[in-house]
């Protein structure tokens, strides 16, 4: 092999291993993505006392203290963890709900981020399903190694479009 190709290949193989590496390396916008998923699936999983202490665990983890989520159905705002935490007591009294986050947008600038997404909000457990989709901000701040989530904006449901039939 001559020293051209077998070169080729090097600097080939050199290229794939970053773009592997970068691929795997932790970024900024993957952890915070990261974070409202668990979030999410915490949510989705509620459904006896032990699984409400999970959520109830993560939610301390990923809420700064002075946190403030707002949306049409709280009434007021929720401010602080205790608040947040005592009220998701509420998912085992209510109707099965799931919860799923999509078109997500992540903009970090410093120890600052802002997601942009529409959750979608599902009844579940019945015979006919109701699904609400939701514009939402989210604002964290990263604390030491770790982003924690600062405010909370859950705007009211989005009128659906009707699905083209046949």
């Amino acid at each position: 092999m001559s020293r051209l190709v077998a070169r080729r290949y090097f600097l080939l193989a050199l290229a794939a291993f970053g773009l592997v590496g970068y691929e795997l390396l932790p970024r900024d916008d993957r952890r915070i993505s990261s974070l409202l998923e668990d979030l999410c699936a915490k949510l989705n999983q509620t459904r006896d006392p032990a699984t409400l202490a999970e959520l109830q665990a993560a939610l301390r983890a990923s809420l700064l203290p002075e946190v403030v989520i707002q949306g049409p159905e709280l009434g007021s705002d929720l401010t602080g963890p205790d608040a947040v935490e005592e009220r998701a007591r509420e998912l085992l009294t209510v109707a099965p709900l799931s919860f799923s986050l999509s078109d997500v947008d992540v903009r970090v600038s410093g120890a600052l981020a802002r997601v942009t997404a529409n959750l979608i909000v599902t009844v579940r457990g019945s015979g006919e399903q109701q699904r609400e989709l939701r514009f939402t901000e989210v604002r964290l701040r990263q604390v030491g190694a770790q982003w924690r989530i600062e405010r909370v904006n859950v705007e009211p449901v989005r009128p659906a479009e009707p699905e083209a039939r046949p």
